[in-house]
């Protein structure tokens, strides 16, 4: 997990990724040559990566007030070397996405949650 945000809403997506029976959070690093290293040696198999002012983003169009929303990106690196593994995982990885967007459209009283698109790599 590399959080480049480190604000509240990013750990909350944090947190929710972690407490899911289907994965664990097992490693928190601080750049993405840590990431590279952790899948390129078969330590990792998923990293997710939070961008910095992905907090910022989520909030500005309600802030303004302007009624529409921008979707703010995350990106899920995934190791495809198994790659019935890999859409376990990214199917895993887009379900919290969903219910945290989900959650984040209930605060606004939206009906359709379109606040974070996830980018995903194999």
């Amino acid at each position: 997990m590399l959080d480049l945000d480190r604000r509240r809403l990013s750990r909350q997506l944090i947190a929710e990724a972690d407490n899911t029976q289907e994965r664990r959070v097992r490693f928190y690093v601080d750049s993405m040559e840590e990431v590279r290293t952790l899948l390129d040696k078969g330590e990792a198999r998923q990293a997710v990566v939070v961008p910095s002012g992905f907090a910022r983003e989520l909030a500005r169009p309600y802030v303004a007030n302007s009624g529409s929303s921008t979707a703010q990106s995350i990106q899920v690196i995934v190791d495809g070397t198994n790659t019935v593994a890999a859409s376990v995982t990214l199917g895993t990885a887009a379900g919290v996405v969903e219910r945290f967007s989900a959650g984040l459209a209930a605060i606004f009283g939206l009906s359709a949650p379109e606040f974070i698109d996830l980018h995903t790599s194999i």
